[in-house]
């Protein structure tokens, strides 16, 4: 475009051109055959963030670990070649307005520009999100830990700034907490009162003797004293053993 080019022409021709770089792209998606143009950098996970839990696509979002019907597992519309990733991917390569500011003014997210952009497939993105919520649940673990105290989630994450955004994003969109942590198991969000409890019930199993064990020992007493009691009638004492014997059988 020239200088002299009008305003409206301009607008036009940057349409026409977000318009062909929206059906590339979506053409390279289609074929399956898509990479990442440039590595990962610190903007991205950010972006993806603002995508995922934006109120266009965070009911689709909290979606995604339910059970694939039929006709999706048939159709291959699941993980990262499912259409919500494949939605996700287009917004995110393309869409340079609605995902550009941070969710939280914190000043440890100064120099994070969610703004930028890096061109990703729908694998690729996929893969991001895996990575942080892995990450989250790691860190989750920690600060939920007895006997840790810190109130500061930040100071668990080890300077991983996407973690402590996915936090910030949980303290807006609260009803995808469920969703977020539904990998933590239970071991690792116990506290104190549980895990000692588990210790107690963990240290009176190893001190109580098998059942086995117990009833092998009055087997043994109630033999040893009708023995002792009838020394000269060993054919008595064989006869109530065997007896004891098949009365165990029975019960079993």
């Amino acid at each position: 475009m020239t200088r002299k080019t009008s305003a409206a022409d301009r607008v036009k021709h940057l349409k026409e051109y977000d318009a062909y770089h929206h059906a590339l792209l979506e053409a390279t998606i289609d074929s399956g055959t898509s990479k990442a143009i440039a590595p990962r950098s610190k903007h991205c996970c950010i972006r993806l963030l603002n995508l995922l839990f934006s109120d266009l696509f965070a009911v689709r979002f909290a979606s995604i670990g339910d059970t694939p019907t039929r006709q999706l597992l048939d159709t291959g519309d699941i993980h990262s070649g499912s259409s919500f990733w494949r939605d996700i991917t287009v917004e995110f390569n393309t869409n340079r307005t609605d995902y550009n500011k941070l969710i939280s003014p914190d000043v440890r997210f100064d120099g994070v520009d969610a703004s930028v952009i890096v061109v990703h497939d729908a694998g690729s993105l996929c893969d991001l999100w895996k990575k942080c919520n892995s990450n989250y649940m790691k860190v989750m673990a920690c600060f939920t830990k007895s006997g840790e105290h810190g109130d500061d989630f930040f100071d668990y994450c080890g300077g991983a700034v996407d973690v402590f955004y996915l936090r910030k994003c949980l303290e807006i969109k609260h009803d995808l907490t469920s969703f977020v942590e539904g990998g933590l198991r239970e071991c690792d969000q116990f506290d104190s009162l549980d895990y000692r409890e588990r210790e107690r019930s963990s240290l009176l199993e190893m001190q109580s003797p098998a059942p086995k064990r117990r009833k092998s020992d009055v087997v043994e007493t109630v033999q040893g004293l009708l023995a002792s009691v009838m020394p000269g009638e060993p054919s008595m004492v064989d006869e109530l053993m065997n007896m004891h014997k098949l009365i165990e059988l029975l019960s079993l």
